[in-house]
């Protein structure tokens, strides 16, 4: 890949992470994407500028990634990084037209979420001993957690106790994308949390 090449996609994932204040899983995302592209857009058709790119080389490239079983859900998650990689050249002034305004992102097929059984829950809550030491009873706890609040792993493990509020009954955790939200609690989760 030509340093040019690898410079322009290092300014872009600077941007990313000082500017859009993107996560560092994502930036990671978009740069083994990027990577990966230019790659292949390299061995196909040789040494090709941002400029140059043409919609039929990201087809190409899409193409391959479907015909070594790629799902559509990642696919898509490449494009949206093409998509905003060149949306930023555009920004810039160093591309005139993005390759990507022509391209239309398959279809991924909707999966409904699966929920715990409270059958489950409560049997797991009855036969399974934590034991009465720290580590016992914060399994217990966390078990807790991501039952009755549905709370993500991310959000759970950056859980600080000024985000638990009494008063309110809730808890205030930093969901994806930095996006802040409330969560209420049940009276008896809340007194577990304060016991705790």
């Amino acid at each position: 890949m030509p340093q040019l090449i690898e410079q322009t996609i290092k300014d872009f994932l600077d941007y990313l992470k000082f500017q859009k204040r993107y996560s560092q899983h994502t930036v990671i995302a978009y740069q083994n994407d990027l990577n990966s592209f230019f790659n292949f857009i390299h061995q196909q058709f040789g040494d090709t500028f941002p400029g140059d790119i043409k919609t039929t080389f990201v087809r190409s490239w899409l193409a391959e990634l479907k015909e070594l079983g790629m799902e559509s859900k990642s696919i898509n998650r490449k494009i949206s990084a093409l998509k905003s990689f060149f949306k930023y050249q555009l920004i810039r002034e160093r591309i005139q037209v993005s390759p990507m305004v022509t391209l239309i992102s398959p279809k991924v097929s909707k999966r409904l979420p699966r929920f715990v059984d409270k059958d489950a829950m409560i049997t797991l809550f009855q036969r399974v001993e934590f034991p009465d030491t720290w580590d016992g009873k914060t399994q217990r706890l966390l078990m807790e957690l991501f039952y009755n609040t549905g709370i993500r792993q991310a959000e759970l493990v950056g859980l600080k106790e000024k985000h638990i509020s009494k008063s309110n009954s809730s808890i205030r955790v930093l969901g994806k994308g930095n996006k802040e939200r409330v969560i209420p609690v049940s009276t008896q989760l809340m007194n577990q949390m304060q016991e705790y």
